[in-house]
């Protein structure tokens, strides 16, 4: 039938939906029909990556695997491409920095990169951008200005992006994007530059051996937890690998009307796995009266659109949570919304409820520069940790549960100590501004980490070119 998608297509858009529906055991079983009609289908496969940091039944071994087989894959394609670099190996001189994204725009990862590019050192760094956003947005001018260079490489052909990062003489390449939309990748595994990075964009290893580091934490990952689930060295900094800047008009910290108490969670649907919402229904079932608020996201599409999506949502969430015993009227689902109405909805919130095992970001920050606490529940993987990574930076060791009996106790506690949470709310502006929100401190942390990094290229690389050396003497000596 003319305009039928094909087999492979139809699965695969079966999983998007899926996906943006929270359905994620059927997002992963959709991707793998895409791929088992044609393997080599690669924005398939990322998904199917992507998919299974939602998934609470997939082991972080196997999850780590799945990424292995794909980062092998890959790079059999380009075994031995550009692996020799001519770049001057010269520990101490001025580095140059490529970034790598499709999210150069108004998009959460460039809430955490501004403050970067705003605090690197020009004298020691010259940095590069690489754009490979869909649709450039006024962030984006934003940003541009931010860069020493900037290079637009969307719909660019991989050898063609390639071939500019060689000539611009990168010496170091950060992908920001993982395995999420409008990633570059391939890119990397061509190893175009000598020290590659991968970092903020995505909560998992990528698979590649071709990226050398990762760029994390100590309490996000610390040393014997996380490091055999990665292809990359985890490469840690000091304080939280993120920070943060809010990017609009944003209210003041009030403190909630009053009444029963209301637990938020501000994530998107794919989050909200049978895991969480059996906890979250127990904490419901504990604390008399209380209610809990769920919204995702600012608005994008038409306001019909939004209110179809929205109804469609409550109702599956209201189905999910009455198999548990919870009313509807204990639910209040909140959909896209205007940025100034997503912002309000904070102040609604007495007590915030991180999802598990792929923890919020974005989310977490947000709720704390409002002044809500937020309890998360300690993993065994980057993703189940982002929590544990913010909080401890934050000084909320307090709000971090190591078993998920403990985050519903938790919940419950915090749920009766209204002086608790009114002194909390009162300075945790301050605090989280004072200890997550200082681009220098954090951008001369990183430049610490490519120093380091660009260090043990030059140590690597002295012997081989005295080796090379010594061979060129003695092929010239040989006539060769």
């Amino acid at each position: 039938m003319e305009g039928e998608l094909e087999p492979h297509r139809r699965y695969f858009q079966e999983g998007n939906n899926h996906l943006s529906q929270g359905r994620v055991q059927e997002s992963i079983a959709s991707y793998r029909q895409s791929l088992a009609r044609k393997q080599d289908f690669r924005v398939a496969r990322s998904n199917l990556l992507l998919a299974l940091q939602y998934d609470d039944c997939s082991s972080p071994e196997a999850v780590a695997g799945e990424h292995r087989w794909w980062g092998a894959r890959m790079e059999a394609n380009w075994r031995g491409c550009c692996r020799h670099h001519t770049n001057e190996a010269d520990p101490e001189r001025r580095l140059k920095v490529g970034y790598v994204s499709g999210d150069f725009c108004r998009h959460p990862v460039c809430y955490f990169l501004e403050p970067l590019l705003d605090g690197h050192d020009r004298e020691q760094f010259q940095i590069f951008c690489y754009d490979n956003v869909a649709k450039p947005d006024s962030f984006t001018e934003r940003l541009r200005g931010k860069a020493c260079v900037w290079r637009r490489i969307r719909n660019q052909p991989d050898e063609d992006a390639l071939r500019q990062m060689q000539a611009d003489g990168i010496d170091i390449l950060v992908d920001l994007s993982g395995h999420t939309r409008a990633n570059r990748l391939e890119i990397f595994a061509r190893k175009p530059a000598p020290v590659q990075v991968t970092y903020l964009g995505y909560p998992c290893t990528t698979g590649l051996t071709a990226i050398d580091y990762r760029l994390t934490d100590h309490a996000t990952d610390p040393v014997g937890l996380t490091g055999h689930l990665f292809t990359e060295k985890l490469e840690r900094i000091g304080g939280s690998q993120f920070c943060y800047r809010p990017v609009e008009d944003y209210p003041e910290v009030g403190q909630p009307a009053g009444g029963p108490i209301t637990f938020g969670a501000f994530h998107r649907q794919a989050k909200l796995n049978g895991g969480v919402i059996a906890a979250w229904s127990q904490i419901l079932h504990r604390v008399e009266g209380a209610r809990l608020l769920l919204h995702y996201g600012v608005a994008q599409q038409d306001a019909e659109k939004e209110r179809e999506l929205e109804q469609r949502w409550a109702a599956e969430l209201a189905a999910q949570f009455g198999a548990h015993g919870i009313g509807e009227e204990r639910l209040r689902v909140v959909g896209r919304r205007k940025r100034k109405q997503h912002w309000e909805l904070y102040r609604e919130v007495d007590v915030a409820l991180d999802p598990f095992p792929y923890n919020g970001a974005t989310a977490t920050c947000e709720a704390l520069w409002m002044g809500v606490p937020v309890i998360t529940l300690s993993g065994r993987t980057h993703a189940s940790r982002l929590g544990v990574g913010i909080l401890t930076q934050t000084g909320l060791e307090e709000c971090i549960a190591g078993s998920r009996e403990e985050y519903v106790e938790m919940a419950v506690r915090i749920a009766r100590e209204q002086d608790w949470r009114a002194a909390v709310r009162g300075g945790l502006r301050d605090r989280f501004a004072q200890r997550m929100m200082d681009g220098g401190r954090t951008a001369a942390q990183v430049e610490a980490a490519y120093r380091r990094m660009w260090i043990n290229w030059c140590a690597a690389r002295k012997p081989v070119d005295g080796r090379n050396r010594q061979q060129a003497g003695a092929d010239t000596a040989a006539g060769r």
